[in-house]
């Protein structure tokens, strides 16, 4: 199984005014830039389904990562603090030029007025999605300012299980553990996040469904495959 990439034209970069000053340059003659896969799929909470079929995901990305000459990275099953520490080792390499870093994983609903959806982890503890721009925003990592980042987060954003199932008398919302990375949300410090891009794939109280044989159905349609 390999991937089909085209090359693109120039028009591509800028199709409204042709000012390919506004475009980011691209060597072709060496490697584009780095990637991490974060795929979880296996959770502490029996109760929590395991996400059968993320792995012919991460092969489809990696696959098609690593034909455009980036460097890739996959990390798996990792508990909040480890899917922290991941991304920020990521974001301290000096070698960035381009950035892409997936999520895959089931989202949950934070504590708060605000309900926002968040990265659950194995150990069933949230990681909030503005904690991931955090880590990888100009502020926190001056080297990334002026090379573009691309975030995509693959979760549910829908609770499709009773997490105080083992626990009948705890508060679901109780084992959260909001900002767990240990930085002020993006909305609190205002930190700037030019050059980045955050793609969630699915509306909001929507899940994210995928085949187990052949993945999800955006990641097939992001990877052009011929065997």
């Amino acid at each position: 199984m390999c991937s089909s990439i085209r090359a693109s034209t120039i028009d591509f970069y800028d199709l409204s005014n042709k000012n390919v000053k506004e475009s980011y340059s691209v060597d072709l003659n060496r490697k584009r830039g780095n990637v991490l896969i974060v795929n979880v799929q296996v959770f502490t909470n029996s109760y929590v389904p395991t996400r059968e079929g993320s792995e012919i995901d991460v092969l489809h990305l990696r696959n098609l990562f690593e034909d455009l000459k980036f460097t890739v990275v996959v990390k798996g099953n990792f508990n909040a603090d480890d899917m922290c520490s991941a991304i920020k080792e990521f974001a301290n390499r000096k070698d960035h030029t381009y950035s892409f870093v997936f999520i895959l994983s089931r989202g949950t609903k934070s504590q708060g007025v605000d309900g926002k959806w968040e990265i659950l982890c194995s150990d069933d503890k949230a990681v909030a999605i503005d904690e991931v721009m955090t880590i990888l925003s100009n502020k926190e990592v001056n080297h990334l300012s002026g090379k573009p980042r691309c975030i995509v987060v693959n979760i549910c954003s829908e609770i499709t299980c009773d997490r105080s199932a083992a626990n009948p008398s705890s508060n679901p919302a109780s084992n959260l553990v909001p900002n767990v990375c240990g930085s002020p949300s993006i909305r609190e410090s205002n930190i700037s996040v030019d050059d980045m891009t955050l793609v969630i794939l699915i509306a909001p109280g929507c899940a994210s469904s995928h085949d187990k044989k052949l993945g999800s159905i955006l990641f097939r349609a992001f990877v052009r495959f011929s065997n």
